[in-house]
């Protein structure tokens, strides 16, 4: 396996990717604007075909182009059909100062899946009612893991589905924005007594208690139910 040149597209492939991401996401490119041609983008970026092929993939999975069999490869209304994974590719091309406002946005928008989840959850046998204390006890690092570690497990007694999901989403759309997503974690999971406040009114059934908790745990007013 030659593993040199497998790096090397990757590396040419990525760089289209976040060139034509970065064009789609700004106001370079209207919705059902096409692509230029394969060709065309091979020749204006000095790459080859496989590479720019690769990245259009990728725009696809992204959400941020339909690729039309025999046709032309057209970019969407992402903003109108979008889903919150395409926080990812948004977050991956902001400025600083554009970014820490999606941060905010981000943690507005888990509050009140949040309370979606909590609700759900409340009376469940399944929490560790000394998870805050763990939490406290572990260093930085540490103590985000388990931090999102306990949102997991309230996730999953919630049955919630599709809140578990846009929360998913939501977390990685704070992993992509790096430095501002990570000190939303460490700000969140450094708040024990809430965290505590939280887990004892989930395992004693308080759903009311648990909101209000919640609200405290992501800094916010309210959590919207």
């Amino acid at each position: 396996m030659n593993i040199e040149g497998s790096i090397a597209r990757t590396t040419v492939s990525d760089a289209v990717y976040r060139r034509l991401r970065d064009q789609i996401l700004g106001s370079g490119a209207e919705a059902g604007a096409p692509l230029p041609s394969e060709r065309t983008l091979s020749e204006t970026f000095g790459v080859n075909r496989h590479a720019v092929r690769e990245a259009i993939k990728r725009l696809q999975q992204a959400g941020l182009v339909t690729v039309v069999h025999g046709g032309a490869t057209r970019v969407t209304d992402w903003r109108r059909e979008g889903g919150p994974e395409l926080l990812v590719a948004v977050a991956s091309g902001l400025e600083s100062g554009e970014r820490t406002k999606l941060a905010q946005q981000i943690v507005e928008a888990r509050a009140a899946v949040a309370g979606r989840l909590v609700t759900g959850a409340a009376g469940s046998a399944d929490l560790d009612a000394g998870v805050a204390e763990t939490i406290s006890a572990a260093g930085e690092e540490a103590a985000v893991a388990l931090y999102r570690d306990l949102w997991c497990d309230i996730a999953a007694a919630s049955g919630n589905l599709a809140a578990q999901l846009t929360l998913n989403s939501l977390n990685a759309g704070l992993d992509a924005l790096e430095t501002e997503g990570l000190a939303v974690f460490e700000t969140e999971a450094a708040r024990t007594d809430e965290i505590a406040s939280l887990v004892g009114a989930l395992i004693a059934g308080d759903s009311a208690g648990a909101n209000k908790a919640a609200s405290d745990v992501f800094g916010v007013t309210t959590v919207q139910v």
